[in-house]
This record gives structure tokens, sequence and C-alpha cells, in this order.
């Protein structure tokens, strides 16, 4: 198990080097990492179902948003992929369906209450709908815990790391000042991340919702 963890995390590192050529790097983005941060630690566990493989290019944007954001230094940032997990595909998922998955092969614990550290649980699913009182409906992705997140991966670059983003923030609460009548928990400005659809692959957090995220720091 270790040694296929240890495996995927070099895979991951030699395609950002080689297909993501162009992109900033963390330390081109936030060269000093003088400014005071939300956590010290954040490892992100994403978990993944058959042809659901997460992107280098995404995991990469992800944590530089993460360290540009001055949500945590980049040497506190630490993505694990876990092997592949077996899950039936469904038409239709539930809340109960993400929690049944998070308990089974979740390895790093949620940490409740105030704290300096945070893990973060990201599930990979094929292309479905979910299901809740509001009836059936298809996301891109969910914020269903306090650190628990789901993302129906459709093959698209173009959005998958602007998906990652919008359900972190859901996570610290980042939904801008103030927050969109119609579209509860997020924010107004249709080029923030936290839109209620997220606008494209390299979309950012507003003004609003990083001052929004500089009040958390405090």
């Amino acid at each position: 198990m270790r040694k296929t963890r240890q495996t995927i995390k070099l895979l991951v590192a030699c395609a950002v080097l080689t297909a993501c050529a162009g992109l900033p790097l963390v330390n081109e983005i936030y060269p000093a990492d003088k400014e005071d941060t939300l956590f010290d630690s954040l490892k992100i566990e994403v978990v993944y179902m058959k042809d659901c493989a997460p992107s280098a290019t995404a995991l990469i944007f992800l944590k530089n948003r993460i360290v540009s954001n001055a949500i945590c230094k980049r040497d506190g940032v630490e993505i694990v992929v876990q092997p592949e997990i077996s899950l039936p595909p469904r038409m239709v998922w539930t809340i109960r369906d993400f929690q049944r998955s998070e308990e089974k092969h979740r390895k790093l614990p949620h940490i409740p209450g105030k704290s300096r550290k945070m893990n973060l649980f990201v599930l990979y699913l094929k292309d479905g709908m979910y299901f809740d009182a509001r009836g059936i409906r298809n996301l891109g992705g969910l914020t269903y815990g306090e650190s628990s997140t789901v993302l129906w991966w459709d093959h698209s670059q173009s959005r998958e790391g602007g998906v990652l983003l919008h359900e972190f923030g859901h996570t610290l609460n980042a939904s801008g000042f103030p927050r969109d009548p119609a579209h509860k928990a997020h924010c107004p400005n249709n080029s923030c991340v936290m839109y209620y659809t997220v606008p494209s692959f390299w979309s950012d957090f507003c003004v609003a919702c990083r001052k929004q995220l500089k009040q958390l720091r405090k």
C-alpha cells in the first residue's frame, strides 16, 4: 500500500513537470511565505473510483491557490492520492452514499474544532446526479461535511481545478460579502470561484472572499 501511494505521488510530480509546463509553481506565486496563514498543516486526501483519477494539473492548481491566498504555507500542504477504490457506479448519489465511502476509505481523520491543522477528504466519482430534499440535481461538486467534499469527474480539466477550489472554499466558509440571496452560501461576484457556477479552471477568490479568509486568520 505504502509503495503504491509513493508511486502515485511520484507520477503526479512527474506529470506536473512535463504536462504542466507554463503553469506557475507555488514558489513563483508566493515566494516569501511571510504572511500569517490559516493553517500550519493542510493534508488533502484524494480518493477516486475507476476511470476518475485526478489530473496533476488540477492538484497543483489547488495547491497554488491555497498558498497564494495565505491559507497554508507551501511546505505545510501535502496532497495524498490514494490508490483507486472499488465503488459501484450509480446514476444517483445521496449524502449517505458519500458517508459510507468515506467511512470505508478515509485514512486521514477529520480534525474537529478550531485547529492550525486540517485534513481534507476529496472523493472523485463518475458522472452522476445528486438527490436530496430539493430533488435530483446535476452538480459538479458538493461539500457534505466540515472537511468532506465530493467531485463528479467528467474529464473536463477546464473546470476540475475550479470545482476543487470552490468546494474547499465551502469548508472554510468563504462565500463573499454580501452573500448571493438567490444562491445561499455562494458569492454574488460572477468572476469569483465561490460563485454558484464555477467560472473557469483559473478562477480565484474575489476581493470580498479574500477579505473573509483574512478575517479567519485573526
